[in-house]
């Protein structure tokens, strides 16, 4: 989304709760889910082997997420609020570099995610799943990135908020900052 620079996880709580289900989501596994490692898999991917676990079929799971998505989307049109110095670390970084996203959310929800951060700005290449043929933890989302950019991996530095993350800029010979979200 990236959660290194906003905190959304307490709407997206708030949006998984209003789904009448609680925060009755059990946890899957990422073996559970056909991961090969430790690395969690992309959100749709729990979201429906917590449905299945819930005896939920595939098409309400669908339904579900979606209205979940829905309450998502009207907390954020209201706003989102920045993780403390993200506009001034980035105001400082703008003067000395140049900057890209690699989100492993989709292009339509990063921008209505940050339509109110006024963030987007500071970022010459984004790169997006639309643009990515694999998520993360694959590295080529990195690649692209660096390769629009025009900078090597060994004089860039990646900054994530996952394991997956990390693990795709590491892949890609990337130096990784790992901050960690609420």
């Amino acid at each position: 989304m990236p959660s290194s620079l906003i905190s959304a996880r307490a709407l997206l709580t708030g949006s998984t709760s209003g789904l009448s289900l609680g925060n009755a989501i059990p946890y899957c596994s990422p073996v559970e889910m056909g991961s090969t490692n430790l690395i969690s898999p992309p959100l749709s991917t729990i979201f429906l082997c917590a449905a299945e676990r819930l005896g939920l079929s595939p098409t309400l799971a669908t339904e579900l997420r979606e209205k979940r998505n829905r309450l998502f989307y009207t907390a954020v049109d209201k706003g989102l609020p920045l993780r403390p110095s993200v506009l001034e670390t980035l105001q400082w970084i703008q003067t000395r570099a140049i900057m890209a996203v690699v989100t492993s959310s989709s292009r339509r929800h990063f921008e209505r995610v940050h339509q109110s951060t006024g963030l987007i700005r500071f970022f010459k290449v984004i790169i997006t799943s639309d643009e990515s043929p694999a998520p993360k933890p694959d590295p080529q989302s990195y690649c692209t990135a660096l390769a629009r950019l025009g900078v090597d991996a060994a004089n860039s530095l990646a900054v994530e908020d996952s394991p997956r993350g990390a693990w795709a800029a590491r892949s890609e010979g990337l130096p990784c900052v790992v901050i960690p979200t609420d």
